[in-house]
Order: structure tokens, then C-alpha cells, then sequence
């Protein structure tokens, strides 16, 4: 057993440049539980709004939806140290962070709903560095008769193209999925009005159709599981790179 000066211990954290963060309780406790690699959050850290989802909201996207609300995952938007408020004010760029809970419901894993990125009403690109856990980024366009799968893990980017709509799984019934992204401020991750969801479901079995689907395709025809890297540094944080080369993410505006 021993004992941490936890004001000692913020105030080396404050000084780290790479970040490190925790999933779950850190953002409104204002301390910090446990660390998750590659970021921690520390006393320092704000954000803007949380955004809790349940089940209820998308039983219709589910295969096997369950009788009772159960959050799924949550949003933290606009998060920043105070000390980096100058550099998200002269971009117009903004962090934010995806929790996906580890779970299963029925025969399907855990997953957000299909959504869409938007800067008042208009699609705009997010980019997205998985902090922890492992899944899969279902990518589709507009009509659904594109669907792409995205195997990721710790580390990996994901840039989600202008338009497209994109649903999160979480594979791991041990970890949360956890995904720090960035992009223009007021981003709204809009729910897809197509009633159904995604195309296709992760399920015990792996993946298999929705049978709501509107286009004609095969599991076997989609596009195989890949990373999407985008040449940044895949050993350090999103954050980190944002902060030291802010120009380098001007694409996102």
C-alpha cells in the first residue's frame, strides 16, 4: 500500500506534453481515476458538453434491441487544457472524445447509431485516433450502395470523409472503445434518417446483413478490413500533433 500527494502529482501531469486519458467519470469528477494509454486527463482538462445515448434511441438500428434503456456511449465536445484555449480559437478547430461501453446485446456487439458529421446542416469531415480498445469504423455513403469496413485498434486514425455516415463497434468485451477526434468547432454527429441503421451488423458470428438494408450486396463483396494511418505519427497522441503543427489539420476546416 502507498499514498500519492495528488496535487504533486496534477501538477507533473500538467507539464507532460504528451496527454493521457481516462474513459470513464474523469471529466466531471476533475481527477484523475486510472490512466489509459495515450492520454491521461488531468486536473486541467474542460469540456464544453457531455452527450449520453441509450439503446432507447436506436432499438430500430439493433438485432437484437434490449426491453430496457442501456447507454450505449457517450460524447465529450470541445475538450481542451485552458493553456491551449488560444490555439482551438485561431483555427476554428475542435477535440472532442467517443466512449463506446463494452457490451453485448443479444447476438450483436456494442455500437453507436448511424450518424453523420455536420457544421450547421452542412457534412464535414472528423478525424478520429482510437485512444483504446479495438473495433471496427462501418462506412457508408449516402444511399448505402457503398459499405466499407474498418478494422481499428489503439493508435490507429480513421478520417471519416465529408458525407459519409459512419457507425462505431465496439469488438472487445473487456475494453471500452475509446476515440479522441478533430474537427471543426460546432461538429453535430447527426443520427441518419433512414430508419434501419447500418447495413450490416457485427454480431458473436461476425458480421452479417441487415436484412432492412435497401441495396443488393454480399458480406463477401465488401471491401476488407484495413487501416486508414493518413501519415501521422501513430505512436503519439492526436492532441500532441495538434497542438505542436495546428496548419497540419487545416483540411478538417
Amino acid at each position: 500500500m502507498f499514498f500519492i500527494n495528488f496535487r504533486m502529482f496534477f501538477s507533473m501531469l500538467k507539464s507532460i506534453k504528451n496527454i493521457f486519458f481516462k474513459s470513464e467519470d474523469v471529466f466531471s469528477n476533475c481527477r484523475l481515476i486510472s490512466k489509459v494509454d495515450p492520454l491521461v486527463f488531468s486536473k486541467g482538462f474542460s469540456f464544453k458538453k457531455e452527450y449520453i445515448y441509450n439503446t432507447s434511441i436506436y432499438t430500430q438500428e439493433m438485432l437484437d434491441a434490449p426491453k430496457k434503456a442501456i447507454q450505449v456511449f457517450r460524447i465529450y465536445d470541445q475538450i481542451k487544457l485552458k493553456t491551449d484555449s488560444l490555439i482551438f480559437e485561431s483555427t476554428d478547430l475542435s477535440a472532442g472524445v467517443f466512449v463506446l461501453n463494452k457490451n453485448i446485446f443479444g447476438r450483436e456487439y456494442s455500437k453507436t447509431f448511424q450518424m453523420i458529421s455536420k457544421v450547421r446542416g452542412d457534412d464535414r469531415e472528423v478525424l478520429f485516433q482510437v485512444v483504446d480498445g479495438e473495433g471496427f469504423v462501418i462506412l457508408e455513403n449516402s444511399d448505402s450502395t457503398i459499405v466499407e469496413i474498418i478494422k481499428v485498434e489503439r493508435l490507429n486514425f480513421v478520417l471519416i470523409p465529408k458525407g459519409k455516415s459512419f457507425v462505431f463497434i465496439n469488438s472487445s468485451l473487456t475494453k471500452d472503445f475509446v476515440c479522441l477526434y478533430l474537427s471543426q468547432k460546432e461538429i453535430e454527429f447527426v443520427k441518419k434518417k433512414n430508419g434501419f441503421g447500418a447495413s450490416i451488423f457485427y454480431t458473436k458470428n461476425g458480421f452479417v446483413k441487415n436484412k432492412n438494408a435497401k441495396s443488393s450486396f454480399a458480406i463477401e463483396d465488401i471491401k476488407g478490413d484495413y487501416t486508414q494511418d493518413y501519415f501521422f505519427d501513430k505512436e503519439r497522441s492526436l492532441y500532441d500533433q495538434f497542438m505542436e503543427i495546428p496548419e497540419k489539420f487545416n483540411f478538417l476546416k
